[in-house]
């Protein structure tokens, strides 16, 4: 048997880690099927929910201001703008859409849009 080494040690430890990551990926491919809570892809946009939805996240504002949401059995999140905030199913989301019509060069760059 060989020695342990700390070398040995790190490299079958990366090794155990990548091969746990692996076999907890999903092989259907992420389709809607086989019970999955995933919607169709026709569905989206999926519009934010009305008031009349009671929510399942509470948030607070931190002391280097921003706001952290915290879920009932969800992610945690963090953003600097509460408005950006939207609600689905009453669980939080970051609202990633672009409202406004001034977009950066740079992100006009890196979404293609510019050549």
């Amino acid at each position: 048997m060989e020695s342990m080494t700390r070398r040995n040690f790190l490299w079958g430890a990366a090794a155990a880690g990548a091969t746990a990551a692996v076999s907890g990926c999903s092989t259907n491919g992420g389709s809607s099927g086989s019970g999955s809570s995933v919607p169709d892809a026709s569905s989206y946009p999926i519009d934010p929910d009305g008031d009349d939805v009671k929510a399942k996240w509470t948030s607070e504002k931190t002391r280097d201001g921003w706001t952290k949401v915290t879920q009932e059995g969800g992610a945690t999140l963090g953003v600097m703008d509460a408005t950006k905030i939207i609600q689905v199913d009453g669980y939080a989301f970051k609202d990633m859409a672009v409202k406004t019509a001034i977009v950066s060069p740079l992100m006009r760059l890196a979404n293609g849009l510019v050549r």
